[in-house]
């Protein structure tokens, strides 16, 4: 078995966050249209925090210092929330009601709706898409409290324990992976901290954990029992975080390379359903193929304009002076020892 060779940036972790965030959208297919069919729209989340533990773990350890580290999340995540939450509150509420606007905006709701920009789930707008099949109005944004607060709970431990952060990371996945094994239906936050300590555990021990064809072959048949056969959950929080991140550490394929630069996937996911809302509002289309071509659509131009207008700006006001918009970020830490004959270590 040969040494990966370091490729600096050549990965795929923004085309695989993408495609996270287009399955989640197609999840949420069926509450538009009535589809028949709906794929466990779980499973993208579930990407999403695996990738996230891994990068959010390195960014921790690549830090100047804690307001730097804490700085940097803040910009990645904020600013384009805030102008999601704004559009959607003083644009696409006043146009999809059915109230008038005096109304609408003299209605409590409508302003306890700002509350989504600092992680305060608010799912209704007063008459905004209340005679459809789905109502709520943005129910993706649920997983972002999540995400900030894992965002500074591993900078607290961080700085109380020091070098001895990744022990104390490996006894709580431990002790969440023994939860799932006794019982089958635990809380969503501990799912989503399993995947995302999988994640940052895989990037805690690179030097060390064996990155090989071998390997991912068994975690994705682990995850293909656990999907067929309905296994303990704990086989997902074992398995899916190496799979994404063995899956991350690929290559774009070449005439994916523009994705290497630009990482649309969180405009995707938070723009998602606000597009398919007004697809049905507006367009009057609910049925599947025509909806779902057209959301997407409208789905991709909101989160190309959210990544060159709003997050990539944002970015650029990154402390890291090792961080370039332009570029995928760099994972040239990671060690050959990580081996696979056909791996990319970026």
């Amino acid at each position: 078995m040969e040494a990966v060779s370091d490729r600096g940036r050549d990965n795929a972790f923004n085309l695989l966050r993408l495609a996270a965030a287009f399955w989640v959208f197609l999840s949420h297919e069926h509450l538009m249209t009535g589809a028949a069919w709906a794929p466990n729209g779980e499973l993208g989340v579930f990407v999403f925090f695996s990738i996230s533990g891994f990068l959010i773990a390195r960014s921790w350890d690549r830090r100047s210092s804690v307001l730097q580290y804490l700085q940097n999340r803040c910009l990645r995540i904020l600013p384009a929330l805030w102008v999601a939450v704004l559009a959607t509150t003083f644009v696409i509420g006043p146009l999809a009601t059915h109230l008038a606007p005096g109304r609408y905006f003299a209605e409590p709701e409508t302003w306890r709706y700002l509350l989504n920009a600092v992680f305060d789930l608010q799912l209704q707008l007063p008459g905004v898409f209340t005679g459809q099949s789905y109502a709520p109005v943005n129910m993706p944004l649920w997983t972002l409290m999540h995400e900030a607060l894992f965002y500074v709970g591993l900078a607290t431990l961080g700085l109380l324990l020091g070098p001895h952060l990744r022990w104390l990371l490996l006894a709580a996945w431990l002790l969440l992976l023994g939860m799932q094994a006794v019982h089958t239906g635990s809380e969503v936050a501990a799912d989503l901290a399993g995947y995302f300590l999988g994640g940052a555990l895989i990037w805690q021990f690179r030097n060390s954990l064996p990155f090989n064809p071998g390997l991912m072959a068994l975690a994705l048949a682990a995850l293909a029992a656990q999907w067929l056969l309905g296994l303990s959950g704990m086989l997902w929080t074992l398995c899916l975080p190496y799979a994404a991140i063995w899956l991350g550490l690929r290559r774009t394929p070449a005439l994916l390379n523009h994705i290497k630069k630009n990482d649309y996937s969180y405009g995707f996911y938070i723009w998602g359903m606000l597009c398919q809302h007004c697809v049905v509002r507006f367009a009057g289309i609910a049925s599947f193929w025509p909806h779902l071509a057209l959301a997407f659509v409208a789905t991709s131009l909101c989160a190309v304009a959210s990544w060159f207008l709003i997050e990539r700006p944002m970015l650029n006001l990154k402390s890291s002076a090792s961080f370039r918009p332009d570029e995928p970020q760099d994972f040239g830490l990671l060690r050959p020892a990580v081996r696979d004959s056909g791996a990319v270590i970026p």
